[in-house]
């Protein structure tokens, strides 16, 4: 059983979460302008604000790396919600919010993106 062909979803602001997707037929640019979460401890958080992730003609070209573990490896979990780790902006090789190796929950809530304009 396979499902029918559909239209892509339309560009869309989802400001609560500060996820922001530009869309059009295969085009897609989802923008990031979300803070830490869960009060500034960040839980789940990365350090990727203002990161992007963008597809074209079904190719992804910038993609999330996703987490690779929670707790098996916190050296590869510490780098994985780096900034660096991101497609966003690094600075002086700092991080944007402040981790711990041995935290891999904490993160702190330093960066505060937001968004100025919204217009797809």
């Amino acid at each position: 059983m396979s499902l029918p062909d559909a239209e892509p979803a339309p560009s869309q602001a989802f400001p609560d979460a500060g996820t922001y997707v530009l869309r059009d037929k295969d085009l897609y640019l989802l923008f990031n302008a979300s803070g830490a979460g869960v009060n500034g401890r960040g839980s789940h958080g990365h350090n990727d604000a203002l990161s992007l992730e963008v597809s074209a003609g079904g190719t992804a070209f910038i993609v999330d790396p996703g987490t690779y573990f929670y707790t098996a490896d916190l050296n590869a979990r510490h780098l994985f919600r780096s900034t660096a780790y991101h497609s966003t902006v690094e600075i002086d090789g700092l991080e944007q919010n402040t981790t711990g190796q041995q935290t891999p929950f904490v993160i702190g809530d330093e960066a505060r993106p937001r968004l100025l304009n919204w217009r797809d």
